[in-house]
């Protein structure tokens, strides 16, 4: 019966707010709005970063005169560093016959003419990050090797892959630094909000209050209205950030839904989790304020 009372309560207290319930309502949808985008982004970037793991590697060319078993032993030191996904050394003989799978016709005249092979030998590295490949580069130009490379400095690909992955990951750090900055914005601002709210709440209706406890109403009859007010607020202000993250996402923008489910975690999951941490936030903000203010000026 009192949780049915301190519910309509809590409606009530919303209603009689009016454009302070909107105002506070629509600023925390939009810090979460804020969080989801930077999420998405983040997800975006480490998911990117992933692909290039798997796809793109680092070749490394030799001279022409390397012997065979040298290569093989600086591809197995090679597999041996840390961060080494994968390491293939591919022959002179390896190579044209690669070569020539995807360009019949040029290899024929090669073959045809009887001239040269012109492609060099080759130990190719895919690492679990691509920002490994310039450790990778560094440490094979000062080993016992580095006789054995071609100029390492002219190999452009594997710059461009260095560039690339260090821009990515360089972006997927500076927005994790924001999420915790907007989580922080997030739980200071909605507590001081929930603060104010319950402040000014408490104060239109002070002469209701001393009222109820001259009467014999129970302390936590008084507080609960307030403590559900809040946390009205913490799941209306959800369900609208999901709302607008959904309308964001619409249409396969950045990724569309799917990329929620890629990083691990399904957008319900999100929702749920952002419900939860804002009621958790507003609720124990509400109890701060309100038993700074029942307390203080009314309960004495």
């Amino acid at each position: 019966m009192m949780l049915k009372r301190t519910l309509a309560l809590s409606f009530a207290n919303i209603k009689r707010n009016g454009v302070l319930s909107i105002g506070i309502t629509i600023v925390m949808a939009i810090l979460i709005f804020i969080f989801n985008v930077l999420l998405v982004v983040n997800f975006i970037a480490s998911s990117t970063i992933k692909d290039m793991s798997s796809k793109v590697d680092l070749v490394i060319y030799l001279k022409e005169d390397t012997d065979r078993y040298d290569a093989e032993k600086m591809a197995l030191d090679i597999r041996n560093m840390p961060g080494i996904k994968e390491v293939k050394f591919i022959s002179r003989e390896e190579a044209f016959s690669s070569f020539k799978k995807g360009h019949p016709d040029t290899a024929g005249f090669f073959e045809k003419y009887n001239m040269q092979n012109p492609l060099p030998p080759s130990i190719h590295i895919i690492a679990t990050d691509p920002t490994q490949y310039s450790y990778i580069e560094n440490t094979l130009k000062q080993s016992k090797y580095k006789n054995l490379l071609e100029n390492i400095d002219d190999q452009t690909d594997a710059s461009i892959t260095q560039k690339v992955s260090a821009k990515l990951t360089e972006m997927s750090s500076f927005t994790k630094n924001i999420i915790l900055w907007v989580i922080m914005l997030f739980i200071i601002g909605s507590a001081l909000i929930i603060n104010n709210a319950i402040h000014i709440t408490i104060y239109s209706r002070r002469a209701e209050i001393n009222i109820m406890r001259l009467v014999g109403a129970k302390p936590m009859f008084i507080r609960l209205p307030f403590i559900f007010e809040a946390a009205w607020y913490a799941i209306l202000a959800s369900i609208i950030g999901f709302i607008l993250t959904s309308f964001m996402l619409w249409g396969k923008f950045l990724g569309g839904f799917g990329i929620f489910t890629e990083s691990g975690l399904g957008i319900g999951t999100v929702f749920l989790i952002e419900l939860f941490t804002a009621i958790t936030i507003c609720v124990l903000g509400s109890i701060w304020s309100v038993h700074r203010n029942i307390k203080k000026h009314f309960l004495k």
